[in-house]
């Protein structure tokens, strides 16, 4: 199996990361993936075999990190276009979807180095990075396990989903917000039916 993940160890209050950094988030998440799938993907395929995976975050739709989630969007739509187009040689491609484990990615996070702009503090991005401080060490999750079931231990699944969510903490923000897509649909229901000639 050939996995291709890609994480920020260390990640930003992305209302307030610089150009560099900016530059530096692209290049990581979106197109270092890109050239190194197309510099794998001729061996793979020749072989007929294996999966590319990709490595995204519970951050999504987390106040504060527009970025890294605009990010990851692309991460995600590479790779649930990819799987189509790389199906019919065998090889699988994988969204790794991993909640919060106890590691020490949210020791990490820090705001810039002039601290919160006073424009924001007591809003939701100072609430966000507080909270994310609260819960550093206190991840239900166990990384031991989530790489065991990212390397195929205990999926019984492997080669037919496109997605492995790992934690009960992510599965829960991942209904929530289908449930919420569901509804956005329904209530629009009327008006998308009536765009026809």
């Amino acid at each position: 199996m050939i996995f291709i993940t890609l994480m920020i160890l260390n990640t930003y209050f992305f209302l307030m990361i610089n150009l560099v950094q900016r530059i530096l988030l692209a290049k990581t998440n979106v197109f270092r993936p890109f050239y190194l799938t197309q510099a794998v993907l001729p061996g793979i395929r020749s072989r007929r075999s294996g999966t590319i995976a990709s490595i995204s975050r519970i951050a999504v739709n987390t106040p504060t990190y527009s970025l890294y989630t605009a990010s990851k969007f692309s991460l995600e739509g590479f790779s649930e276009v990819l799987s189509k187009e790389i199906s019919e040689f065998g090889i699988s491609t994988l969204i790794i979807e991993p909640g919060a484990f106890r590691t020490n990615f949210l020791y990490a996070i820090k705001a810039s180095e002039k601290g919160i702009p006073e424009a924001y503090r007591g809003t939701t991005a100072d609430q966000v990075f507080n909270r994310f401080k609260a819960v550093a060490g206190k991840q239900i999750g166990d990384p031991v396990k989530a790489a065991e079931r990212m390397r195929g231990t205990g999926r019984a699944t492997e080669g037919q989903d496109l997605r492995l969510v790992l934690g009960k903490d992510v599965h829960a923000r991942i209904t929530a917000k289908i449930e919420q897509q569901q509804r956005d649909m329904e209530a629009a229901r009327e008006v998308t039916f009536s765009t026809d000639l």
